[in-house]
């Protein structure tokens, strides 16, 4: 199914691979580029994002020793961001639906010890931080992000909008919804 959807991707971006190359040779200053073709690469990208999916369990794996050099220059948020772009851009050739208009909300993660954002949440009633997340209104994920316990969702909606038009493109309105919720 990996494989497949890779594929669909690339075949549905044409520019798949030189984007990411722009992107690597941007974050390097023009130091260095990618020793890979756009097959080696795309095998190695999705493969990552695989063990990185497993909550950091990849070390566990002996599989992920052959990947260990390529997650250490290759995957970074920019990577991942541009990547989700991609998909986002699929999933509306697909569907026939363009995203306007994105949910805003928080989740209590209950992480005394995982976050220096730790505290405690009134709201929640946990000792933790703030999963901020935003999907579009067919729950399609397109944001998450850490914030402190205390923080409302206004407090971030700014960094959280650039990013979403960042993934999906202009068209995203601001609408404000009743103090506890920015949609």
């Amino acid at each position: 199914i990996l494989k497949e959807v890779s594929t669909y991707i690339r075949c549905s971006n044409p520019s798949w691979f030189k984007e990411h190359d722009e992107l690597f040779k941007r974050q390097t200053d023009g130091l260095f580029w990618i020793e890979y073709t756009e097959e080696e690469f795309a095998k190695r990208l999705y493969d990552s994002i695989g063990f990185l999916g497993r909550n950091f369990r990849y070390r566990d794996s002996d599989e992920f020793f052959r990947l260990k050099y390529f997650i250490q220059r290759y995957i970074s948020d920019a990577t991942l961001k541009l990547e989700l772009r991609f998909i986002h851009q699929c999933i509306e050739k697909l569907s026939n639906k363009k995203i306007e208009c994105v949910v805003v909300g928080t989740m209590g993660i209950d992480a005394r010890i995982k976050s220096i954002l730790s505290d405690y949440h009134g709201r929640y009633h946990t000792i933790g931080f703030a999963d901020l997340r935003a999907v579009s209104i067919d729950m399609t994920p397109i944001y998450s992000g850490v914030c402190r316990s205390t923080d409302s969702e206004a407090m971030n909606i700014v960094e959280v909008i650039d990013e979403v038009k960042e993934i999906c493109g202009d068209d995203i309105h601001i609408y404000t919804g009743n103090g506890h919720t920015t949609t």
